[in-house]
């Protein structure tokens, strides 16, 4: 069963799906206790790859609640798309982690969860339904071919 978030970061609207087991399993992840402090309630948990091929990735915490999960590459991990990194904690990973390879503009690189080439930018600002959104694809697939 899919969970239905929305979060609203810088004035835009997020709609994010995920499985109801993954997002239990982060839950419990994060209530097994703390790993290494950032910076005030900010702590980490550094993990190996879970699956060849992967990736040396972090996850982050605020308290008891997951922020975000960064592969070392600078990538999202665990569906951590679109998530703006705090202040403190980009300088504190910065700091501890000098090798981590992080987003310049703090956030954690953004994808197009339905594979649609419409960003969620412009979904957020038009209001795009789905259907709206599929049949924009269509027509661009459209136009991309005809040219």
């Amino acid at each position: 069963m899919l969970k239905h978030l929305v979060c609203e970061i810088d004035g835009y609207v997020l709609h994010l799906y995920a499985e109801e087991a993954v997002t239990d399993r982060l839950v419990n992840e994060a209530a097994r206790g703390k790993g290494g402090p950032l910076s005030g309630v900010y702590y980490f948990r550094k993990h190996a790859p879970h699956v060849a091929p992967g990736q040396t990735h972090l996850h982050v915490y605020m308290k008891q609640s997951e922020l975000f999960a960064l592969n070392w590459d600078g990538s999202a991990h665990d569906q951590s798309h679109g998530v703006r990194i705090p202040n403190q904690v980009y300088r504190a990973l910065q700091t501890r982690f000098p090798a981590l390879d992080l987003p310049t503009d703090r956030v954690i690189e953004c994808i197009d969860p339905l594979a649609l080439g419409v960003t969620l930018e412009t979904f957020t600002k038009t209001g795009m339904s789905v259907e709206e959104m599929v049949d924009l694809q269509v027509l661009l697939t459209e136009a991309r071919e005809a040219s």
